[in-house]
C-alpha cells in the first residue's frame, strides 16, 4: 500500500493499463470501449500520439434526446449517430495533461480549475498513463 500525501507524484497513482481509441474509429467503438472496460475517459490517438480526449459524457451528449425513454426513433437515431461519427468528431482537443512527477496537490488544483476529471500523463511527450479523481480517492482510502 502506498502512503499518499500532497507531494505524491502522478506516477505512483496513475493507471498504466491504457485503453485508447484511434481518431478515425466510429462512435460505436467508443461506446463499446466505455462499456467493455468500465472506463469514463478515452485518449484519442493519431500515429501513436495523443491528440484528444473523449469522456463518457461527451458520448452521452451526442445521443438522441429520447434515449433514456428508450423511444424507438431515438434508438434508431443513436445507431446512425454512432455509425456516422468518429472519435475525432467529439473529442476535446484542448488537452490538459500532467507529467509523471506532477504532484497530487497540483493534480487536485487542475481538477478544481478545469471541467475535466482525468488527465493524460506524459513522459517525454508520450502517453504513459492516466490519472483521475477516482485514482486519487482510491489511493487515499485503500
Amino acid at each position: 500500500m502506498i502512503a499518499i500525501n500532497k507531494s505524491t507524484p502522478a506516477r505512483e497513482i496513475m493507471s498504466t493499463d491504457l485503453i485508447t481509441i484511434d481518431k478515425d474509429e466510429n462512435l460505436h467503438a467508443v461506446e463499446e470501449k466505455f462499456d467493455k472496460y468500465n472506463i469514463h475517459h478515452l485518449p484519442v490517438i493519431e500515429n501513436g500520439q495523443i491528440i484528444g480526449m473523449i469522456s463518457q459524457g461527451d458520448l452521452l451528449l451526442m445521443k438522441d434526446w429520447g434515449t433514456n425513454l428508450k423511444l424507438r426513433r431515438s434508438l434508431f437515431n443513436n445507431q446512425e449517430i454512432l455509425r456516422t461519427h468518429t472519435a475525432e468528431d467529439i473529442m476535446s482537443n484542448k488537452l490538459v495533461y500532467v507529467q509523471e512527477d506532477t504532484t497530487i496537490h497540483e493534480i487536485a488544483e487542475l481538477l478544481k480549475d478545469n471541467k475535466y476529471h482525468a488527465f493524460p500523463v506524459l513522459r517525454l511527450g508520450q502517453l504513459v498513463g492516466m490519472v483521475s479523481s477516482y485514482d486519487i480517492i482510491q489511493k487515499a482510502f485503500s
